[in-house]
């Protein structure tokens, strides 16, 4: 399988590149980013979400948060992209005699200007105190594209979220601390959100103070509201990740 890399880093591209980067996103696509995959239908474009814990902390009790670096990653299909993908797929298959046209660029990994031209899901996180995706890691940011019209939006941020922290165990206490998010413009008759998977790093496993517990827990929430005479739902998807205060560490400064 030959993977097609449209990085784009504002170094000159070849002739031949460009011209089929300008193909997944210019005017006569038709394509328009501000409408989901299923507009116009009663169909609602399912979304799945997956969530990579690569670091946790600091957890402050003083204003009740806990920062986490987490990598998002969002699964979706929008079949607009599905016949743009397989003309970029014939369009490099004869860009490239010398494979004889064997080639087949299935998976196409889009950045940059092209990746904001392509619609994705509008995920907010709820109860978020300030969230950031620092120069030094905004390349983490990917977009893969298959001529299914399948589409992976990965990225990397660092989310500050409030926890209601008890310490009447201080210093045996163990924090619960919830991650969640929910769809900002869609109701679930247009737009489900379901989970995918998440998944803890060896980084995260401990902080200074803290011992992050390897058993990730999710849940999903719905809440039913009427809009006019219609009534809908809103789904939240929430991470629990639970952390085990270092007691020893106190016992130890006592004495």
């Amino acid at each position: 399988m030959l993977v097609c890399w449209l990085v784009l880093l504002g170094l000159p591209a070849t002739p031949s590149l460009a011209g089929v980067c300008e193909k997944l996103v210019d005017e006569h696509t038709c394509y328009d980013k501000d409408l989901r995959p299923s507009h116009g239908s009663e169909t609602a474009d399912q979304i799945q979400v997956g969530i990579h814990v690569y670091q946790v902390g600091p957890i402050s009790e003083s204003t009740m948060s806990m920062t986490s670096d987490l990598y998002v990653r969002m699964f979706w299909k929008d079949t607009r992209l599905q016949s743009m993908a397989r003309r970029l797929q014939n369009s490099l298959n004869e860009s490239d005699p010398a494979d004889g046209g064997s080639s087949h660029a299935s998976i196409l990994t889009v950045k940059g200007d092209y990746a904001a031209a392509i619609w994705r899901p509008n995920i907010y996180f709820v109860d978020s105190v300030q969230e950031s995706t620092p120069s030094e890691i905004s390349q983490s940011q990917i977009t893969l594209v298959q001529t299914n019209g399948k589409v992976l939006s990965s990225r990397r941020v660092v989310i500050t979220t409030r926890c209601s922290i008890d310490l009447q165990m201080f210093p045996v206490d163990t924090q619960r601390c919830p991650v969640c998010f929910s769809s900002y413009e869609y109701h679930d008759q247009e737009q489900n959100i379901s989970w995918r998977g998440v998944e803890l790093s060896e980084t995260a496993r401990h902080t200074a103070t803290f011992r992050i517990d390897e058993n990730l827990k999710t849940s999903r929430h719905v809440k039913k509201w009427m809009e006019g005479s219609q009534e809908v739902s809103y789904t939240t998807l929430c991470l629990e990740i639970e952390v085990h205060r270092k007691y020893h560490i106190y016992i130890v400064t006592m004495f």
